[in-house]
């Protein structure tokens, strides 16, 4: 069984090569990266098939005042980050917030988490939805320009035959992923 050291330098190892795709010096380096190793890791055997459709950014649709309103109260952090718009019972921002924040924190859509990470980690929810749909439409625009580049495919042909033999807890500890970026950055 390999240990946590072992899966933190393969991390290390294998990003390292992807940095002359991902610039460290772009804005978007660690949303980039986690969201892209993220995705490697959750599917291993089909990124391939995946990777066409991949991501797929899912917005909540709902219409019920009083759910959304719930939502934010009792979302831990959200009543304090969005105080003002519910005092003011501003529906219509609470409707965009929550079409974004619903994935993110009740369906963990993985991609919205992975882009988000550091922010999510202190509740900074304000921030990620006044920036959320520019930074969305950066990341997407990234990935898919990077999806038919030969040299990121041989990169994660190498990535992802290499991943054998690390157990599914180490492939899906997202901390050890977070430290192996902020570690190269």
């Amino acid at each position: 069984m390999k240990t946590y050291e072992e899966f933190l330098d393969f991390l290390k190892e294998h990003l390292e090569e992807f940095i002359d795709i991902f610039p460290k010096e772009d804005e978007d380096f660690f949303p980039l990266t986690f969201a892209f190793a993220r995705f490697l890791l959750l599917e291993p055997y089909r990124w391939k098939e995946l990777i066409k459709e991949w991501p797929k950014v899912n917005f909540a649709e709902e219409n019920d005042e009083e759910k959304i309103i719930n939502f934010f109260n009792k979302t831990k952090g959200m009543k304090l980050s969005f105080r003002k718009e519910l005092l003011n019972n501003d529906i219509e921002i609470l409707k965009k917030a929550y079409s974004l924040f619903y994935p993110i924190i009740e369906l963990r859509d993985d991609f919205l988490n992975s882009i988000f990470r550091l922010d999510l980690k202190s509740r900074r929810y304000k921030k990620i939805f006044k920036h959320s749909d520019e930074l969305i439409k950066r990341i997407v625009k990234k990935i898919n320009e990077l999806k038919n580049n030969k040299k990121i495919i041989s990169l994660i042909e190498k990535f992802t035959g290499d991943l054998s033999g690390f157990s599914l807890t180490l492939i899906n500890n997202k901390n050890l992923l977070e430290q192996a970026i902020k570690d190269m950055m």
